[in-house]
């Protein structure tokens, strides 16, 4: 029975990851982002508005068993500071595996929990990890999808661009 379970919410899943692969473009560079509201790893309840900060907003999509998603999710941790605001939204079915995760790999940004993928089609998100980029504005600049070094060096160079003030 755990079985049959465990293949339909897989199939929930990949239906609702395929639904978004086929729509339209639900936010792209330029636009604002969708508020989230959720609850974060200690229970409570979270609103990440990127429009809302004075700094640059990373917006990370993932599930801790992926190992491209705990790559960037380290590779993000490296950056966690004064000049950007960083959140997590992860998919794990369980809290539990994602309350390990994120104390193992010592995450100390605000990580929400979206088992349920509410966020999924409001970001138009398909592949994990997704990271979306916003400027002071809360305007998408840019959004990346999967992990790998030309990613890591485009969101550090796309940082130093955001975090550095204009010369007029």
């Amino acid at each position: 029975m755990k079985t049959m379970v465990r293949k339909f919410v897989w199939v929930l899943f990949f239906a609702a990851l395929a639904s978004a692969a086929l729509a339209e473009p639900v936010v792209k560079p330029g636009d604002s982002t969708p508020v989230i509201k959720l609850q974060n790893t200690r229970g409570e309840m979270v609103k990440i508005h990127p429009s809302l900060g004075n700094k640059p907003t990373l917006l990370c999509f993932f599930a801790s068993w992926s190992k491209p998603c705990q790559e960037e999710m380290a590779f993000l941790q490296t950056l966690a500071g004064e000049k950007v605001n960083i959140y997590g939204v992860s998919f794990d079915r369980k809290l539990k595996d994602l309350k390990e995760f994120i104390a193992a790999s010592k995450i100390d940004f605000e990580v929400v929990h979206d088992a349920k993928l509410k966020t999924i089609n409001d970001y138009g998100v398909i592949i994990l990890p997704s990271l979306f980029v916003m400027d002071y504005e809360g305007k998408i600049t840019n959004i990346y999808a999967d992990f790998d070094d030309n990613v890591k060096e485009a969101v550090t160079n796309e940082l130093k661009t955001l975090t550095t003030p204009s010369k007029q």
